[in-house]
């Protein structure tokens, strides 16, 4: 099983979609509740794949296995 990776203790390798934990006070709204999401590392910034906006992260960790039947 994966675990999260702080941010302050590691970055993910570059060029490599993760998964991302977002804090509450995420795009400067304190009322968000956290998110996970999948995002884009590039090495400086996090993007969403969906938006393409950057935003901070707090801890990620590798993608899942794809599923598998």
């Amino acid at each position: 099983m994966n675990k999260w990776t702080p941010v302050t203790e590691a970055l993910p390798p570059h060029d490599q979609y993760i998964v991302t934990f977002i804090g509450s006070n995420h795009a400067g709204h304190p009322e968000h509740e956290p998110l996970v999401r999948s995002a884009y590392f590039d090495g400086r910034f996090w993007w969403d794949d969906e938006t393409y906006e950057s935003f901070k992260v707090i801890a990620w960790m590798p993608l899942p296995e794809p599923y598998k039947p």
